[in-house]
């Protein structure tokens, strides 16, 4: 049967407003494009190739969720909706990478446009293969055709628009004109690829749980993602544009510059002018270097500045350190030999200055090199002229004495300790770190000596290193030293200095201060030693959780493979089957402890305050532990000392908690005598009342080493493989953090190994005027609660158990049916859905995890189809916030797994008509 189809016109239009969109996008990355350079060129090329595609799957896919079938279901297949992405955005790519090119030859440009409009008919064609329906579609080829035709006369109609406009000022209005038409060109080719669709009713094709469920909420998630990212592209674009005209802009006043200043070193022929890149290579020179060097500029550029130096200042490295020099002083000047071409040297006066760029980053290095043999030359004729002599001596005294006061400002602006000593250790040179570490003056450090400096005191402990230093040894060593107002950790370094003769004429002296390294390194080992004691606590802890968990579980699976040989008596059948329960229900608590735990560590531990009548909470107590006490043959007691509130405001589940697992244990450690459980009011130490509860046991104690980390988590007293008792390390730290919760805290008051320990327990009691006053001796009585065993009867309560665990069907099946309830199963959420709807059931027992459909949904699905009768969940969480979820999702009640018949028998009781019995 033919379906009847519909378009969204809200849908239509935003897909054909998202088609022109991204057509104008497309047309301005497309001159970004062609303008940039470089990395640049390929960023822009990905992202407009990433925006555009993107903007027109967009349009695509908006386009297909307007095409609406009245009651037809329609899912898209993943996979397939990513590849119709990637064949958009792949499109995109080639249409801006051949509309970016400076020459776009015609062959070129059809071939881009025939395998643009291919991709782009793909992607749609793609797209419409991935629709999931239960009908089949059936092809127009003749509106198949036109709809490609649409798309290359569109795409090859884009491009030569795009190659047209770029570059004309004043264009927008064009570019405006030609998006729209491109837009809507494409929107044509989409519609009239959708209307040569015929779809055919099929009941043979399923729609498969993977398939993604197309809402209206991922309409506006495509569209605003879409036009987001449309929106930053064409303001990229736009900027970027901006951005070049300013550099061109730039660039034709730097052209202009450099072309006179170019003009003005042409015309200087007697000095050759070297342009350096930030490595030391040439990138342009003049014509006197040409006449200096002999080389011409062909055989120069791209070459190091070394080509010209002489063997042995390449093997010094001279000219990486003369540029060095440069950089550092901002001026470098030098007389030295050089090499031309032909080999022969020359005498060459060289200044070396370092070039910067508008962002003050290094650009180059200008060189001026001038041949000075001639006066060289001239120089060595005047050496004998005692006039010439002194001058020059003046003037290299005078350089000495710059290049000294050069150093002294580079000694003096780091902050570490420099001076210079002679083989006398009398100092030659002192920074001002120096000085004023040891109290003086520079002019009163030059001439001491280091033992004169040091005192007599220290001198000692230093000698050593300057008798190696004097031997022409590098000494480096640490030592704590003390200045006036401080003391620090300094590494100390004498370095030798020698003469011609390769004697030691002295030692350089460099030092600094290591302190805070050394500070640092010792919190990083106890950082480390500390992470090394967590990891070995966390690994006891685990291997014994592991024990504590395997344990029962072994018994549970040992006993249930026992009960099945038939061989056994019903007497051991019974002691297996009590082995199963205690065993499941200590397994349940181990589990229990860990989730509380992890809530409270991660602070959505939630405690609630309701009035509490605290003798319930006494005879509770006693009730639950005094038949392990009498089993143990150990006196328990629970008294009250003056006056105690009668009702207390609290959480009851977490007090009783605490109190269960405080006292619980000192009767796990207590092998003979009693256990005391005193109660009293105590003043804290803001004066506020607490409720205070004293447990004294006569158990084997704790030593002092193990108390101290007794509530610290994942520790235990004794976490060998041979210890006596078990327990997951749990109890006591939970018990403390759930007591902070309370407004209390439990603390460790004392213990004496083989003598016992005494706890107490603190809780806020909350305001209450209502004192209740109990005697010593009445309280030593323990209270017990009479167990009441009650029968229910669930006669004709016809209930359905969705359920994907034939095992708990099987289990619930007997609980239910030996009450004389009727019971049918389903095995997910859709096959409870049906059976739900249309059978007559009494109250549904709903899990919450399943296949096909979930609990949360079958239940939402159930209501929103008029079902009204009680839907009980399953769940194995066992926590407020899952209670509180499912009953605002419309359970009317909550049952937890591992399922306790009694629990669940009373409450199905509450929805039949003959109740409990």
């Amino acid at each position: 049967m033919e379906m009847a189809i519909r378009f969204n016109p809200t849908l239509v239009t935003l897909s054909i407003i998202v088609a022109i969109f991204a057509s104008y996008v497309a047309l301005n990355l497309a001159n970004s494009v062609t303008e940039a350079k470089g990395k640049a060129r390929a960023a822009w090329l990905c992202c407009g190739a990433l925006a555009m595609g993107i903007g027109i799957w967009s349009m695509h896919f908006i386009g297909m969720l307007a095409f609406e079938m009245p009651g037809m279901e329609m899912a898209y297949d993943v996979p397939l909706m990513i590849l119709s992405v990637v064949i958009a955005v792949g499109a995109s790519g080639l249409a801006l990478y051949v509309v970016s090119r400076l020459i776009v030859p015609m062959a070129s440009l059809i071939s881009a446009g025939i395998a643009m409009a291919v991709a782009i008919a793909g992607m749609h064609y793609t797209g419409m293969y991935s629709m999931r329906m239960e009908a089949s579609i059936q092809w127009n080829i003749f509106l198949v055709v036109v709809s490609i035709v649409i798309a290359l006369v569109a795409s090859f109609s884009a491009l030569f628009i795009s190659i047209r406009l770029r570059n004309k000022p004043e264009h927008h209005w064009k570019l405006m004109g030609a998006a729209t038409l491109m837009g809507v060109a494409i929107a044509g080719m989409h519609y009239v690829g959708m209307i040569a669709a015929t779809f055919v009713h099929d009941h043979d094709v399923a729609i498969h749980s993977e398939n993604l469920l197309v809402t209206s909420g991922l309409t506006a998630t495509v569209l605003v993602t879409t036009l987001l990212i449309l929106g930053l592209a064409l303001a990229g674009s736009i900027g970027q544009r901006i951005w070049t005209q300013r550099r061109k802009t730039n660039e034709e006043i730097v052209r202009k510059s450099e072309e006179k200043f170019r003009a003005l070193v042409e015309a200087v022929k007697d000095y050759a002018v070297f342009m350096l890149d930030t490595t030391g290579h040439i990138t342009n020179w003049n014509f006197g270097a040409e006449r200096v060097t002999g080389y011409k500029a062909n055989e120069v550029v791209n070459q190091p500045v070394s080509l010209f130096y002489t063997d042995e200042d390449i093997y010094a490295n001279t000219a990486e350190k003369e540029l060095q020099a440069a950089l550092e002083t901002g001026h470098f000047e030098t007389e030295a030999l050089r090499k031309r071409k032909d080999g022969s040297i020359f005498w060459a006066d060289v200044v070396i200055a370092p070039l910067y760029d508008q962002d003050g980053n290094l650009s180059g290095y200008s060189k001026v090199t001038r041949d000075i043999t001639e006066l060289k030359e001239a120089d060595l004729k005047l050496r004998k002229i005692n006039e010439d002599l002194e001058k020059r001596v003046q003037h290299r005294t005078n350089e000495l004495q710059a290049r000294e006061a050069q150093l002294r400002s580079i000694t003096n602006a780091v902050p570490i300790l420099i001076g210079q000593l002679d083989r006398e250790e009398r100092f030659l040179l002192a920074n001002d770190a120096l000085s004023k570490w040891f109290e003086r003056t520079n002019e009163q450090m030059i001439g001491a000596t280091f033992k004169e400096v040091l005192g007599e005191d220290r001198y000692p402990a230093n000698e050593p290193h300057i008798r190696k230093a004097l031997s022409g040894q590098v000494v480096t060593y640490e030592r704590l030293s003390h200045s006036a107002d401080r003391s620090a950790v300094l590494n100390i370094t004498f370095v030798p200095e020698f003469d011609e003769s390769n004697q030691v004429t002295g030692f350089i002296l460099v030092a600094s201060d290591i302190t805070k390294h050394k500070e640092i390194e010792k919190e990083l080992k106890k950082a480390i030693d500390a992470a090394e004691v967590a990891s070995e606590t966390k690994s006891a802890f685990l291997a014994n959780m592991s024990h504590e968990i395997r344990t029962p579980l072994g018994a549970v699976l040992g006993f249930s493979e026992l009960i099945m040989n038939q061989d056994i008596s019903a007497s051991e059948r019974a002691n297996s089957f009590e082995i199963i329960r205690r065993n499941g229900s200590l397994l349940s608590n181990i589990i229990n402890d860990i989730l509380d735990l992890s809530k409270v560590e991660a602070g959505k531990m939630e405690v609630e305050k309701i009035d509490v009548p605290f003798v319930e909470v006494l005879t509770e107590l006693g009730s639950l532990l005094s038949l392990e006490a009498s089993e143990k043959g150990i006196k328990l007691t629970v008294v009250t000392e003056g006056m105690i509130p009668k009702i207390v405001k609290t959480d009851p589940l977490r007090l009783r908690q605490i109190l269960l697992n405080i006292v619980g244990n000192a009767l796990k450690f207590t092998d003979r005598g009693s256990v005391e459980v005193k109660v009293r009011l105590v003043a804290d130490l803001d004066s506020s009342l607490k409720l205070a509860f004293i447990i004294k046991d006569t158990g084997k104690g704790i030593q002092p080493e193990q108390a101290e980390k007794l509530f610290t988590p994942f520790t235990q007293a004794d976490v060998s493989t041979t210890r006596k008792f078990g327990g997951t390390g749990l109890g006591l730290v939970l018990s403390k953090k759930l007591a902070n919760a309370l407004g209390g805290d439990v603390i460790l008051k004392e213990s004496n190994p083989g003598e016992g320990s005494t706890f107490v327990i603190t809780i806020d009691p909350g305001e209450s005027e209502s004192i209740l006053f109990q005697n010593v001796e009445e309280s030593h009585k323990v209270l017990k609660l009479p167990l009441v065993d009650r029968q229910f009867n669930l006669h004709d309560l016809k209930v359905l158990v969705v359920e994907d665990s034939l095992d708990n069907q099987d289990l619930i099946k007997h609980l239910l049916r030996g009450a004389g309830a009727v019971v049918e199963t389903a095995n997910n959420g859709k096959e409870g859905f049906t059976k739900g709807i249309t059978g007559d059931y009494e109250v549904i027992l709903m899990d919450l995890q399943m296949p096909e459909m979930d609990g949360y949904e079958a239940t939402r699905t159930l209501r929103q189809s008029g079902y009204t009768k009680p839907i009980i969940a399953l769940t194995a969480h066992a926590m407020k916030e899952e209670r509180r979820r499912c009953l605002e999702s419309g359970f009317d009640d909550h049952l937890t797994k591992p399922i306790d018949r009694k629990i669940l028998l009373q409450v199905l009781s509450e929805y039949s008509l003959d109740g409990v019995v």
